[in-house]
């Protein structure tokens, strides 16, 4: 072997070592610098899942199997959250609206029973049954509250209301055109009128 032979030979072996001597640098960096994460008790308690803050536009927590059990979301007026059962069914809708939040309850199906939210005038409640027929009504008027409660044909059964001048109960009977109603006048006097289904009836 000549000596440039030789020299290229030397020149060869320590490029190799070069190589070798920079990923062994390399990797003795990787190796402390994942120690020093494990010994640091901030990084410890990111790797436990422990955070105190989460900055998402939505997060969905599953259970065991993965199935979507609650859901934050953001909207066009604000966040949201449903609440799912074991079948994959909302049954708890909690969002933002134009005017406030909006509440609503399902049963099993999917079916809403309970239902708050806020317009205009104030807070607003209806109460359905399983058949998805709103039973009962509260809201605000212009006046003042009222409360309507419906029968199985959705005919208003009972009407509690105010006006310029006070109070007013309005009943309706389900089985004729007659009812009764109870109400104040402009001089505080008290009226109670009863009819039958022509009309016809008598004011006390």
């Amino acid at each position: 072997m000549t000596i440039d032979q030789r020299i290229c030979a030397l020149e060869s072996q320590m490029n190799r070592w070069r190589i070798y001597g920079t990923l062994i640098t390399l990797l003795f960096i990787i190796i402390i610098t994942v120690n020093a994460k494990k010994s640091n008790p901030e990084e410890q308690k990111l790797n436990d899942g422990k955070y105190d803050t989460v900055t998402a536009n939505k997060i969905i927590i599953v259970d065991s199997e993965g199935k979507n059990q609650m859901t934050l979301n953001s909207g066009v007026y604000g966040g949201s959250l449903q609440i799912r059962n074991i079948n994959d069914v909302i049954v708890t809708d909690l969002t933002t609206k134009r005017y406030g939040g909006r509440l609503v309850i399902n049963d099993n199906n999917a079916k809403p029973t309970i239902t708050m939210y806020q317009d205009s005038l104030g807070g607003v409640l209806n109460v359905s049954n399983n058949q998805q027929r709103v039973t009962a009504d509260i809201r605000n008027e212009i006046d003042g509250a009222v409360i309507r409660l419906f029968d199985t044909e959705n005919n208003t059964s009972v009407d509690i209301s105010n006006s310029q001048d006070g109070g007013q109960v309005v009943i309706n009977s389900n089985w004729t055109d007659g009812g009764a109603s109870l109400s104040v006048d402009d001089k505080g006097h008290g009226i109670h009128k009863s009819y039958n289904r022509k009309g016809k009836g008598r004011v006390h």
